[in-house]
C-alpha cells in the first residue's frame, strides 16, 4: 500500500517545488526549477529558473485493465542553445528527463520522485531565446514483447535436422499444471489434457514432442495422446535441450520401437496433446517447482517484457498477496505480454495498476480493510478541503451485478472450456452481497466469462466472490481541493474521511487521484465503494 513520505503536519506552511533534470549524455546536463534553487543534500545543488510550471495528476483506475499512462507537458528554458546542440550532433529525442517534488527544507534525497529518466517524446526547439518544448510519458505498455518470441519456433535454425512437415510451430509456454484438478465427486485428482505438443526430431539420433519453450519444473511426467483418437498414451519424463539459437526449450522423448504411434516420419499430419501428471511449467524462483501462484506469475510476465518499467519491490509486495490464487495455463502463439496479460489475469484479480517512479506495481485491494488499516484521517471541513463536484454515483460494470458465471478448464482435447461456476443472488447458497444486490435492484446479471487460466473451481469461486463485491453496489466519487501538505498522499491510499456537510461520516476512501499545480494546492478524487457489512448500512 502507498505511504505517506511527509505528514500533513510536517508539510504544513512549506512550499513544493518541482525539480526537473535534463540527461543530454554527452552534451551535458540541465538542471531547472520554477526558481532558482539550492537543494541541499547528497545529489542536490543549484536547479536553475526556467521551467514553466505544470499540471500533472498522480491516478489509480479502479479495478480497470485499460491502458493508462502518466503523462507531463514539460516548457524549459535552457541556458543553452538546442538548437547549437543539434548542429553539433544532439538528437533531443534519445535524451532522458526525470521529474520529482521538493519540500523546500528538507534534502535532496527526500525529494519524492514523479517521474523516472524517460525519453523525451516529441521534443520541439526553435531558437536560443525559445523554450525546449517535449512530454514525458510512463506509458507501461508499449513494450511490444511477445511471448513466446517470434522466433521461438521449429524451423531449419532452432532444429535444423527436422523435416519440413515438422516446422513452423511457436513454442508453448506453460504454467502451473493446466489440466489438474480436483473431481468433486470422487475426490480424486484428476489431470486433463491441457497442452499441444509437437513431433519434433532434434537430432539424428534423438527424437521427440515439443512440449515448452522453457525449462519445466524438475521431474515433469508427460502424457502424450492423439487429439482425435485418444486411447493409446505416451508417458515420458520431459527433457531439456539448447535449441539451435541457443534457447533452453523442453521435449517430451520418443523411441519409435517403445511405442504405438509408429515412427517418426509415420506421424506427419497428427496433432498430438499432452496431460501432466507430476510437475509443471515455468520454474518458480527456488528452481524447485512450477510458478501457479496469480502474483508469481504476473511478476514473472512483467518482467519477461524489459521494457514495461516495473516497481519490483512494490510488485513482489503486492504478488504475495495474491498467490493463494492458483493460475494453470498454456499460451500457444505469439501474443504480446500486457494483451494477454489484460485479457487473461487482470480481469479476475482484486488488483488495479498504478504508477510509481519506479514503475508499474498493482495495488491488491484489500477486501477487509478497516479503520486501523488507513494513512490517514480527515475532517474536510477541519482540514481546509473544499470540495469542488457534486458525489457521482455509478456502477463498475454500467448497472448492479449480482449473478456471475465463469467457464473455465480449457481441454486441448477438445479445444472447449469445459467447467462453470456461478454465483447467483436469487439463491440462499450465493454470499451477502450477492443476495443484497438481488433485494435491492431484482436480478442483474453479468456477461458470462471465459477463463482460459483457470483450471480450480476454489480459484474460480474467489473470483466470484470478489465480483460480488465491486460490481453488486454503486461507487461514490468526489472531488476536493486542499492545501499542498496533502499532497503526499499517494493515489491508491485509503484514508478515513468525513464531510458532515455531505453527512459522510469516517467512510473509508480510497484516494484515486491527486492532481499538482504551481498554486500551492492539490486536486484530489475520493472514492469508495459501498460495503455493507464494514460500513453498517441498511438494504
Amino acid at each position: 500500500m502507498p505511504v505517506i513520505q511527509f505528514s500533513p503536519h510536517e508539510l504544513k506552511g512549506k512550499r513544493i517545488f518541482l525539480l526537473l533534470e535534463i540527461d543530454f549524455g554527452t552534451f551535458g546536463r540541465f538542471r531547472l526549477s520554477t526558481e532558482p534553487l539550492i537543494v541541499p543534500g547528497d545529489g542536490g545543488g543549484r536547479f536553475d529558473g526556467g521551467l514553466d510550471s505544470l499540471t500533472f495528476s498522480d491516478s489509480v483506475d479502479l479495478f480497470s485493465t485499460s491502458e493508462t499512462s502518466r503523462s507531463v507537458s514539460v516548457n524549459a528554458l535552457l541556458p543553452m542553445d538546442v538548437s547549437e546542440l543539434v548542429a553539433r550532433g544532439l538528437d533531443p529525442s534519445r535524451a532522458t528527463a526525470s521529474l520529482s517534488q521538493w519540500v523546500e527544507g528538507s534534502n535532496y534525497e527526500d525529494r519524492r520522485r514523479v517521474m523516472p529518466a524517460t525519453e523525451l517524446r516529441d521534443p520541439q526547439y526553435g531558437e536560443s531565446y525559445e523554450p525546449l518544448r517535449f512530454s514525458i510519458r510512463s506509458n507501461l505498455f508499449d513494450g511490444g514483447s511477445m511471448i513466446p518470441p517470434a522466433a521461438a519456433v521449429i524451423d531449419g535454425t532452432n532444429f535444423p535436422s527436422s523435416a519440413s512437415w515438422q516446422r513452423g510451430r511457436a513454442y508453448p509456454w506453460i504454467f502451473g499444471t493446466p489440466g489438474k484438478y480436483r473431481d468433486s465427486v470422487s475426490g480424486a485428482t484428476v489431470y486433463n489434457w491441457a497442452a499441444p505438443v509437437y513431433p519434433v526430431t532434434i537430432d539424428g539420433s534423438t527424437q521427440g514432442f515439443l512440449c515448452a519453450g522453457h525449462e519445466m519444473a524438475p521431474g515433469t511426467t508427460a502424457n502424450v495422446a492423439k487429439k482425435d483418437a485418444i486411447g493409446t498414451v505416451h508417458t515420458a519424463t520431459v527433457q531439456t535441450h539448447r535449441d539451435g539459437s541457443g534457447r533452453l526449450i523442453s521435449y517430451i522423448p520418443y523411441a519409435a520401437p517403445l511405442s504405438s504411434f509408429g515412427t517418426m516420419s509415420t506421424l506427419e499430419g497428427i496433432d498430438f496433446i499432452a496431460s501432466f501428471s507430476t510437475g509443471g511449467g515455468v520454474l518458480n524462483e527456488q528452481q524447485t517447482a512450477p510458478r501457479r501462484g496469480m502474483g508469481e506469475i504476473i511478476e514473472y510476465l512483467l518482467d519477461y517484457a524489459p521494457r514495461i518499467l516495473m516497481d519490483r519491490g512494490r510488485t513482489r509486495t503486492a504478488g504475495e498477496l495474491l498467490n493463494h490464487m492458483q493460475i494453470d495455463g498454456v499460451i500457444t502463439e505469439p501474443v504480446e505480454v500486457w494483451r494477454w496479460l489484460r485479457a487473461n489475469l487482470l480481469p479476475f484479480a482484486p488488483v488495479s495498476l498504478a504508477h510509481g517512479p519506479d514503475g508499474m506495481f498493482p495495488i491488491v485491494w484489500n477486501k477487509d480493510i478497516t479503520e486501523n488499516d488507513t494513512l490517514a484521517q480527515v475532517d474536510a471541513e477541519r482540514d481546509q478541503w473544499e470540495r469542488t463536484s457534486p458525489v457521482t454515483v455509478e456502477h463498475l460494470d454500467g448497472g448492479p451485478r449480482n449473478s456471475f458465471s465463469i467457464v473455465y478448464h480449457l481441454n486441448a482435447g477438445t479445444d472447449q472450456t469445459q467447467f462453470r461456476s456461478t454465483l447467483d443472488g436469487s439463491l440462499e447458497a450465493s454470499n451477502s452481497y450477492a443476495r443484497t444486490s438481488y433485494k435491492r435492484y431484482g436480478s442483474r446479471e453479468k456477461p458470462e466469462e471465459e477463463a482460459i487460466a483457470f483450471y480450480q473451481q476454489s480459484d474460480v469461486e474467489a473470483v466470484l466472490a470478489w465480483w460480488s463485491r465491486i460490481y453488486g453496489f454503486p461507487m461514490r466519487t468526489v472531488e476536493y481541493i486542499a492545501p499542498i501538505e496533502w499532497g503526499w498522499v499517494e493515489a491508491g491510499s485509503h484514508i478515513r474521511f468525513t464531510d458532515s456537510r455531505l453527512h459522510i461520516i469516517d467512510q473509508i476512501a480510497i484516494v484515486q487521484s491527486v492532481e499538482f499545480s504551481d498554486q500551492q494546492i492539490v486536486g484530489l478524487r475520493l472514492v469508495w465503494l459501498e460495503d455493507m457489512p464494514r460500513d453498517d448500512r441498511l438494504i
